[in-house]
């Protein structure tokens, strides 16, 4: 989370969990927080990480390409 400086902040997690409907969270109880979930979002993060990954060496290939047709022209008009 980050303010709206630009700056991260950390969450209050009593604050959290009284607008979450009082303090009585328990997170072992919370079943976002069990094994299966947590591993699912593992995976998730992963995957995105690898597709992100492969876009960006796809992004710099696309302007590499680019700048090697268009650098001679420019070149060759600037003389």
């Amino acid at each position: 989370v980050s303010t709206l400086a630009g700056g991260p902040r950390q969450l209050d997690t009593q604050k959290v969990a009284a607008a979450a409907g009082g303090n009585n969270y328990d997170e072992d109880a919370d079943p976002l927080n069990a094994p299966a979930v947590l591993q699912a979002v593992k995976e998730f993060r992963k995957s995105l990480e690898k597709t992100n990954s492969v876009q960006q060496k796809r992004r710099i290939q696309l302007v590499k390409e680019r700048l090697e047709r268009v650098v001679p022209l420019i070149r060759q008009q600037m003389q």
